[in-house]
Order: structure tokens, then C-alpha cells, then sequence
């Protein structure tokens, strides 16, 4: 600021208008990152610098630089900016965040012009996930303020028995968790009890701290103290004998031949892989006990405890647990007709909260095949009246992944209840190979971040819940299987787009609990997420296990399914069209045993009856050529005014050589509304152009002249690297992670004309998908239009089933508009608050997270 000039440092506005004057710079600094943002306005545009600062205390008690700070910024040219003057130098501005990008509707396009080169284009949509690092297989997290300081810790159960303690070190509102190990966790030692350990917290004998109940795979031997018994339990107790503020947990005698804990006042026999939860359901002041078991049952235990102010000189003077058998519900679509609550494939993980603010607890049960199941309680706080709702009717429409386990926890304090879910790395499908040392084989270490513990954030209200994956994408789409794939379309001719997701093949694909009735559970490398948001703000919603969409059609030999939507027909609602490969089965790619064949098969969406059919006239049928596990690619390719396909896979003819992938294309001879397709091989603009072991190809006019560019990604993108490298001889130490070669999305920009396509590929910054490869090995990459804003964005799978979004931010003023928008975001903030949501932002706009 120039001298003597004063600036309202408390109102965004007036530091944009400060921020606009020629020389003026805007800083914004935190003590708790240790970094800083500046702002300069050139005369020509404004200049973003960054700097990470070495001093440990960079900003004074009174939001001010210190001498070091300054310093530092001097000598890194961000406090000497043309014009500036001494009183610039210590800004440290409220709001400065919103003031840059006030800034740049003040300014004109002198924002706009700096930043285009380096912030606009791609931008990874999410990754705000505070849990992220958990990397616990069948994860059961459990939240309680476990040290008494007004925030809530975590506990993450995992497989193999120990329970991982995640302190908060941030507020109620803004939290910050690091791993505490060792005797440090107030529950090391339970990793010698069992397999399988869930959790869950409560104060169960009124002494105002927190007791632990621990699930687990087998029944362990408890004694029962003056009760002078003992009995076996899948259900650990462990009472916290220190203090509020200071937990400590007996752990009992554990043995290499009894395993024995202390008193436990809830025993539970019935079926194994316990997972407890405790909900007061009855209003009458204590807490009852839900156990969700192996079978897929919940069972209720009434707490029968008489007097809960009583002083108790032993637990077993006041807790009496009665078990009252498995919870049952109704549903309207069964005429309100009674049944046992069952998890999809078992595996239930009960938890209850109001999540529509009505007064009652309502119930949520994770499951093995993932999609949590929503009973909502139509009675009120003293009696419960649990009704089912179908997927596409729940708040919870997401598909979290394998053996979900759901915690609810209003992480952020802002009155509603966030969503974390615990789940497995589909179907445990986990490298067990180890490196020279003994480690897990490090090349698929991203692949498991946020997979394990996942968070949906609430941007709704108490009563109207809506919550938004922060893990991937914003719409709650997947996981799904391995090598996973996704095309959108209006299928269901509401306006919006709606999604179908392929996925290559999991270890359940042949087992009889799959094809026992097809018609109860969903194909889970075939699903559909009707998009139950809006065109312009997408919610996918995957229909529910039950009157799955796919039964009719649904053929159990289907292998790496990859479905593309299209309107062939000129009706205005999109068919699916979805390349399969038959005769074959998982192992079959590696062993080579099983020359498959391929299909593209035709199929309508159905709204009347909500299933899917076949398509009595399929363009597609008796394709000369088609190459096995293909994907095929819609796109007006010659300027005609009707879709030409190209269909991309691999040549058996070619044998299993890495470069046998090719794309073949068939031009439309007929119409827009009834397509005839010829093989056509001596003007294929995109012959010999894959070096991939499995296409899969998307079109999109990328760079906006009017003609369609091509985006070639790979399905099976980490193996054909791994493939590629022991082909070549590199040993496994190269595998992992030394060895160069191009895994990433592929851009082919059409350098010839709408009418005679000629595709050259861009490589290094030329290629706007460059970026994916910092997050994961991209699998599948998919190009549509999903914020409806006119341009495109692009989703890609992982092999482990996530999908990323990336949105395309081609303007500030879209810019701006997604800061604005976003609820992660907060404008007004001192710089030394202690709450991150705002740099968290600056952090995922600037140089997105990795998780």
C-alpha cells in the first residue's frame, strides 16, 4: 500500500480495491502451514507468488510478520514490488483470499490473463478428506472425544485385530488428526485378541468417561468378576478405569492359551464378525446395544438398567443387557409387510443417528457388497418404527466400497452430521508380494490411500441431509470393481446425465452366492447410478441391490464390460452400448488358456419398469472385425451429421504381445436415425496409433475449433506397466517405481478438419491430462460435460475401483464461482486462526491434494 494509506483489513471488498491500485500487493500468511501467498498488481495483471516459510514463527500474537518473516519474504521478492511501501510489507490481510479473486472482476482480465497459464484447465475436484492416510484393511472407524478437549478423535478397527487411534490435534471445526502409536494408543494390545475388530464407544457404567466395547471374528473367553462366571462373547468389553481426560483401557490376561478381558456386561453368541453400536432407541435414558453380525442380522439388547444415578460399586450392580432378537423393518413397496434387517451378502455394521432432524434415530447398515442400507424411523424417540428405503430413495446413495462400515460425526461443528465409511479394497485384493527389505510391494501404495476410510461431507441441513463424496469426486460415483469405467447419458430422459459403470472382474464373479438369484443382488462389474441431482450439480444415486436394473438382461459370463451411451435412434433418450467379451473368466488374461469372444450388445432403459432391456434393432450386431474386450466410441468423425463408431480392444489374431491393442473404425452409411456400419481399414485416422494394452477411447473438441480430438487411456493401466517391465527384464525393484514409460491419459488433437479428421499426439504441457498421473496410475478416462457449463471434464478410474474427477476450469469468473460455492470454503479468516478449511482451498486450487 502506499504510505500513510489505511485499509479496512476486515472487509474482503476493500482489500480488492487496495489489491487494484498499481504496485499494491496482498499478503496472506498462516502460522499453522508455515507458508504464504502474494498478491501483486503489475499494471499488467496480478502476479501470484508462494512461499514456505523456515522460521518457526513467521506471525506475531498480534497477526503481524515477525522481523524473520520478513526477512525471508524480502529476499524471495515478495515484499519489494514496484511501488510498494514500508507499511505494505507488514499486511497481513483478513479476506485476502476473496480480494484476489474480487480482484480480478474489478480489474478487468488482468487476473484472468496472469493466471491462465498455470490455474485454469484441469482441476482435481475433491481431496479434502481428513482422514485419508487411515490405511487399515476392512476399516470400522468409531469418533469420541476420547481425551476430553471438545473435538472428536477417531478409533479405525481393522482386519488383522488392532485398533489404530487418530487424534485430533485441530478444533470441532476444523480437525487435524495424526496416527498416535504405541503405548501412546490407549488401546494397543487388542491386536493380540482376534481378527476383524470394530469398535464402539460408550459410557456404559456412568462414571463420565468413555468405555469400549471391541467386535471381533471369534468368541473370546470372559470372565465375569463377582459374578464368579465366565462365558465366550464375539463382543469385548473394556472399561476405561482413568479419567475423561486420560483413558486407560484393561486390556485382561491375554494368554497363548485363554484369552481373558475383564468383566463384560454385553455377551453375544449368535454369529461371528461382530460389529457393536449403542443408540438409546426407547427414550428411557441409557444406552442399548445393536450388534450386527456375520449373517448379515442386527440384534438388539435392551438395557435394562433401573436407576441410572445410583452409585454403582460394580458394574454388575446396575448394567443388565436383555437381547430381544434381530431388528426387523417394513417397506412400502412390500405393502408395509414385516422382515428381519438383512446386509446385502452379510457383514451388517449397524449405526444410528437422526440424520433428518426429526427426533429419532434413524438406522444405517454397511454390508459387504457396500451399498448402505437406510431404515428410517417413522415412530419417534420412545418407539421405534424402522421402514426401508431403496437406494435411490436414501441419503446415503453412494457405494463406498467393499464390506462398508458407516460412522456418522458432525466433524466440522456445523450442526450436521458428516459421513465417514470404513471398507475393504474390493474383495481384499491386495498385492502380497514385499520388497528387499520386507515391506508391502510399494507400486501400489496410492492405490490404497482413501480407499480404506472414506468421507462424505454433509452440505445440506439437519433436515434436509445431502452428502458429497470429499474423497474423489463430488457426486458420489463408485467405487466400483477393478478397472473400472463410466459413460454418461440421459437415460432415463429426465434432462440430466446419468451414469452406467463397467468394471473388469472381482474375485466373487464366479462364486454361487452371485449366481444363486441374480435377480436380488446387482452384478457388481455392471451398475447404474441414476443421477438424482441436477444437470448442472450431478448426485448419482446407484439403484438399489434389490430389484437390480440389470436382472433382466443381466448374463453371468459377461467379462470386462464396457458400456458406452449413444442415441443411435434419434429418439432424444440414449441407449447403452456395452462391449463384452464371453468365454472367459478371471486368470484367463494371464494364462492365455481361452480364445474369448466379443459382443457389442444393445440395451434400452425401461422407466416404467426401471430395468433395462435389450434393444430390438442393435446397429452394432455382426460387426466385422470387432476385437475382444472392446469399448466402442460414438463421434461424427467425417462431418455428415451422423455417429460413426470406433471400437477399440485387442487383436487375438496378435497373440498377447503388449502392442497387439488396436482401434477399429466403422463409418455410418446409413442415417442419424437408422445407422449402418461398415468396417472401413484403408482411412482409419486412428490406425496404429495404440501402445496400450487396453483401450479404452473417448471424444471430446478439447481445444474448442470445432472438430473432435481423441483421448486414448489404458483400462488396465498399472499391469501394463508392470507387464511392459518384466517383458523388458527389469527387476522388481525397477517395477516398483524407476522405470520410465507413459501410463497416463493420451491427448490426440485433431489437427485436420471437421470432414477429414488427422490425429497428432500431444505430449509433456501440450496434454492437458499430464496432471493425472499425480495422483494414481489413471485407468479408464472418460470425457463428458458434467457441470453443464459448456466445456469438457474428465473422470478416470483407478484399477482399485475410485474414480477422479476433474473439473474444467476455463475462466476466473468459474473460478471464483467454485470458491464461492464450495462450503468448504470461508473468506473471513485471521491469518493466525487456527481453522485450515480456507487454506485447505488455497491448497486443492493451487496445487491440488493428493488425496
Amino acid at each position: 500500500m502506499q504510505t500513510g494509506q489505511k485499509v479496512n483489513k476486515t472487509n474482503p471488498q476493500k482489500v480488492a480495491e487496495a489489491l487494484a491500485q498499481k504496485g499494491a500487493t496482498v499478503l496472506f500468511a498462516n502460522k499453522n502451514l508455515g507458508c504464504a501467498l502474494a498478491f501483486t498488481n503489475t499494471g499488467r495483471g496480478v502476479e501470484r507468488k508462494t512461499h514456505r516459510f523456515t522460521t518457526s514463527h513467521p506471525i506475531t500474537c498480534k497477526n503481524a510478520l515477525s522481523r524473520s518473516a520478513c526477512k525471508e519474504l524480502t529476499a524471495a521478492g515478495l515484499l519489494n514490488p514496484v511501488g510498494s511501501e514500508s507499511s505494505g510489507k507488514r499486511l497481513i490481510a483478513r479476506g485476502a483470499l476473496a480480494a484476489a479473486f474480487s480482484g480480478a472482476m474489478l480489474m478487468g482480465g488482468g487476473l484472468n490473463n496472469a493466471m491462465a497459464a498455470d490455474d485454469l484447465g484441469l482441476k482435481y475436484y475433491g481431496g479434502t478428506n481428513p482422514l485419508a492416510k487411515t490405511m487399515v484393511y476392512d476399516a470400522k472407524p468409531a469418533f469420541v472425544d476420547i481425551d476430553g478437549d471438545g473435538d472428536l478423535d477417531c478409533f479405525v478397527g481393522g482386519g488383522y485385530g488392532y485398533i489404530e487411534f487418530w487424534k485430533n490435534n485441530g478444533t470441532s471445526e476444523s480437525p487435524n488428526f495424526s496416527l498416535i502409536e504405541g503405548d501412546a494408543n490407549p488401546l494397543t494390545g487388542t491386536e493380540g485378541l482376534t481378527y476383524l475388530a470394530s469398535p464402539a464407544f460408550v459410557d456404559i457404567d456412568g462414571d463420565g468417561d468413555m468405555d469400549c466395547f471391541v467386535g471381533h471374528d471369534q468368541m473370546l473367553y470372559q470372565s465375569f468378576g463377582v459374578k464368579n462366571g465366565g462365558s465366550s462373547s464375539y463382543v469385548s468389553f473394556f472399561e476405561n478405569t482413568g479419567s475423561k481426560t486420560n483413558p486407560v483401557f484393561a486390556m485382561g490376561n491375554i494368554t497363548d492359551t485363554r484369552k481373558t478381558v475383564g468383566f463384560n456386561p454385553l455377551v453375544f453368541t449368535q454369529d461371528e464378525e461382530a460389529s457393536p453400536t449403542f443408540a438409546d432407541v426407547d427414550g428411557d435414558g441409557d444406552m442399548d446395544a445393536f450388534i450386527g453380525a456375520w449373517e448379515g442380522y442386527v440384534f438388539a439388547y435392551e438395557n435394562m438398567t433401573v436407576d441410572n444415578s445410583q452409585t454403582k460399586t460394580w458394574l454388575s450392580d446396575a448394567i443388565e443387557f436383555v437381547a430381544r432378537g434381530p431388528l426387523y423393518a417394513t417397506s412400502i413397496s412390500k405393502d408395509q409387510e414385516s422382515f428381519y434387517i438383512k446386509a446385502y451378502g452379510g457383514c451388517a455394521v449397524p449405526f444410528f443417528t437422526d440424520i433428518d432432524g426429526d427426533g429419532d434415530l434413524d438406522l444405517f447398515v454397511g454390508n459387504k457388497y457396500g451399498a448402505i442400507q437406510y431404515f428410517e424411523n417413522t415412530g419417534d424417540a420412545q418407539n421405534m418404527v424402522l421402514e426401508w428405503r431403496e437406494m435411490c430413495q436414501s441419503v446415503t446413495r453412494m457405494a463406498p466400497g467393499m464390506y462398508a462400515a458407516p460412522a456418522f460425526a458432525d466433524i466440522n461443528g456445523n450442526g450436521t452430521y458428516d459421513l465417514f465409511v470404513g471398507a475393504s479394497p474390493l474383495e481384499y485384493y491386495i498385492d502380497d508380494r514385499k520388497d528387499e527389505e520386507g515391506d508391502d510391494f510399494p507400486a501400489l501404495s496410492d492405490f490404497y490411500s482413501n480407499i480404506f476410510l472414506r468421507y462424505y461431507q454433509n452440505v445440506g441441513s439437519t433436515t434436509a441431509p445431502d452428502l458429497r463424496s470429499r474423497g474423489d469426486n463430488p457426486f458420489n460415483l463408485g467405487p466400483a470393481a477393478l478397472m473400472p469405467n463410466v459413460t454418461f447419458g440421459d437415460m432415463d430422459g429426465d434432462g440430466d446425465l446419468d451414469a452406467i459403470v463397467g468394471a473388469g472382474f472381482n474375485v466373487y464373479n464366479k462364486k454361487a452366492e452371485v449366481k444363486y438369484n441374480p435377480k436380488y443382488f446387482a452384478p457388481k462389474n455392471m451398475k447404474y447410478f441414476e443421477n438424482r441431482g441436477s444437470a448442472t450439480n450431478p448426485l448419482f444415486a446407484q439403484h438399489s441391490m434389490y430389484n437390480n436394473p440389470w436382472s433382466v438382461v443381466w448374463d453371468e459370463d459377461w467379462y470386462m464390460p464396457a458400456p458406452t451411451t449413444a442415441d443411435l435412434n434419434g429418439d432424444g433418450v440414449d441407449e447403452v452400448y456395452v462391449g463384452v467379451s464371453y468365454d472367459t473368466y478371471y486368470g484367463n488374461i494371464l494364462k492365455r488358456t481361452v480364445t474369448p469372444t466379443a459382443e457389442i450388445e444393445a440395451f434400452s432403459y425401461v422407466t416404467d419398469t426401471g430395468q433395462f432391456d435389450w434393444l430390438c434393432e442393435n446397429p452394432l450386431d455382426d460387426l466385422e472385425g470387432i476385437p475382444i474386450y472392446p469399448q466402442a466410441a460414438f463421434v461424427d468423425i467425417d462431418g455428415d451429421g451422423d455417429l460413426d463408431a470406433f471400437i477399440s480392444g485387442v487383436s487375438p489374431e496378435d497373440g498377447w504381445d503388449y502392442y497387439n491393442a488396436d482401434i477399429m473404425f466403422y463409418r455410418n452409411v446409413g442415417t442419424a436415425v437408422t445407422p449402418t456400419y461398415a468396417l472401413v481399414t484403408d482411412t482409419n485416422p486412428l490406425t496404429g496409433i495404440p501402445g496400450v494394452f487396453m483401450p479404452y477411447l473417448s471424444f471430446s473438441d478439447w481445444d474448442g475449433d470445432g472438430d473432435s480430438d481423441a483421448v486414448l487411456s489404458d483400462r488396465f493401466s498399472f499391469w501394463s506397466w508392470l507387464f511392459y517391465a518384466m517383458m523388458q527384464g527389469a527387476k522388481e525393484e525397477v517395477v516398483t517405481g524407476t522405470l520410465e514409460f507413459d501410463l497416463g491419459t493420451r491427448y490426440f488433437e485433431n489437427t485436420g478438419t471437421v470432414t477429414e479428421a488427422v490425429f497428432e499426439e500431444q505430449t509433456g504441457d501440450a496434454n492437458p491430462f499430464s496432471g493425472f498421473l499425480d495422483k494414481t496410475f489413471p485407468g479408464a478416462t472418460t470425457i463428458a460435460d458434467l457441470d453443464a457449463d459448456g466445456d469438457p471434464d474428465a473422470v478416470f478410474g483407478e484399477i482399485y475401483g475410485k474414480f477422479y474427477y476433474y473439473r474444467n476450469v476455463e475462466t476466473v469468473d468459474e473460478a471464483l464461482a467454485i470458491l464461492k460455492d464450495d462450503d468448504d470454503l470461508c473468506f473471513v479468516q485471521t491469518a493466525g486462526s487456527e481453522s485450515s478449511s480456507m487454506w485447505r482451498k488455497v491448497k486443492e486450487f493451487f496445487a491440488p491434494s493428493r488425496y
